[in-house]
């Protein structure tokens, strides 16, 4: 089976940054914690990186909530597969 590699480019690392910034903000945490949970989920990669191309054409605002609740239900998921 071949490995799925992604194509990275300015655009998306401006699109992860402004999805970890304001989730950050609106979460009233940091940055860098923000950063840790959703790379601890593979978010960055497999969900702000992997769909670029529909995320790019919503709202910052949607972006935010958007990313807030797919880390949510991601470490729920995790949390229950611990279990």
């Amino acid at each position: 089976m071949m490995e799925e590699r992604f194509y990275y480019c300015n655009s998306c690392g401006n699109l992860a940054i402004m999805a970890i910034e304001g989730g950050a903000h609106e979460m009233k945490t940091s940055g860098r914690d923000m950063y840790d949970r959703l790379n601890a989920q593979g978010l960055i990669s497999e969900y702000l990186i992997r769909y670029y191309d529909l995320l790019h054409t919503q709202s910052r605002e949607w972006l935010i909530e958007s990313t807030i609740e797919a880390l949510h239900n991601w470490e729920e998921a995790s949390r229950r597969d611990c279990e």
